[in-house]
């Protein structure tokens, strides 16, 4: 009954790893954590990389999201990981008239509530010792759901496949880890490169201090249909940024943690003007 107990929170407590990275987990052994973030934002980007604009939305989109993460080591080689998002956004009564929206045409305010794209990956250590190097396959599941009437939209409604590689290493007191790879997205969308990078630092072993840099780099042109995504800049084709941010892990006993993440980004592109995101998760490990 423990282990069905200790599944289930995996696969329905879990986001944002505690410690992205190179390592697996031993056989047996899980991290599982729940997290809470919310954000607002009324302006969009639209453009490429050399020509990017930013323009007012006739209506501001609040997102608030619920991201369930897990790690489970299925050998002592092999880690299964999972991140279920789930969305719930509304966009504002108010609507704005600035004359430089170039859609002429004003949504209907609403909300719609609903999965994003899950995401299933599996960790494969190709060297486990000196800098360690692993391989990753990341699936990201075409489950989230599209309103036409408001706009918005809870994920890419398309199938993503990225195969990764990862390096990193651990000392005493701190550590690193980088990740890159190349996402292939259904559907017209473009494709392109992820990069991911950490650095750590402990004083006891119980607090982290960890630096976080994010990037999406397109590499290709999409034709995706957004329809009237546009408006609401909530998951639209040819998206592209690099984030930065923070995060602060305390573990509070022998199996329970805090973290708390703040990000920000910039060198955004057809995205909404949501400059800092705050991520506070609550985490379980066996």
């Amino acid at each position: 009954m423990l282990k069905i107990i200790k599944l289930a929170i995996l696969f329905f407590l879990i986001i944002s790893q505690s410690f992205a990275g190179v390592w697996t987990r031993q056989k047996g052994s899980g991290y599982s954590q729940l997290s809470f973030t919310t954000k607002s934002y009324q302006n969009r980007y639209i453009g490429g990389y050399s020509d990017t604009e930013i323009f007012r939305m006739r209506r501001a989109v609040t997102q608030t999201g619920f991201f369930f993460y897990g790690e489970y080591g299925i050998s002592d080689k092999l880690t299964l990981i999972t991140n279920i998002p789930f969305y719930s956004l509304n966009t504002s009564n108010v609507i704005n008239t600035d004359p430089a929206n170039p859609y002429s045409d004003t949504l209907a305010a609403g909300s719609l509530t609903g999965l994003g794209n899950v995401n299933v990956s599996l960790r494969y250590p190709v060297k486990t010792d000196g800098l360690l190097i692993s391989l990753q396959l990341s699936t990201e599941i075409n489950s989230s759901v599209y309103d036409d009437f408001t706009g918005l939209r809870t994920g890419f409604d398309a199938w993503t496949f990225t195969p990764s590689i990862l390096l990193g290493k651990g000392f005493s007191n701190q550590y690193f880890s980088f990740e890159t790879g190349a996402f292939i997205r259904t559907n017209g969308y473009n494709q392109g490169i992820i990069a991911h990078a950490e650095y750590g630092w402990t004083p006891n072993n119980k607090t982290y201090l960890i630096g976080v840099t994010n990037g999406v780099f397109k590499l290709t042109n999409g034709t995706y249909n957004d329809k009237n995504s546009k408006h609401t800049a909530t998951f639209i084709d040819n998206q592209g940024y690099i984030a930065i941010g923070a995060k602060l892990f305390q573990k509070i006993s022998s199996h329970f943690s805090l973290n708390i993440t703040y990000f920000t980004g910039f060198a955004v592109i057809n995205e909404g003007d949501n400059p800092g995101g705050l991520y506070f998760g609550l985490a379980y490990e066996w």
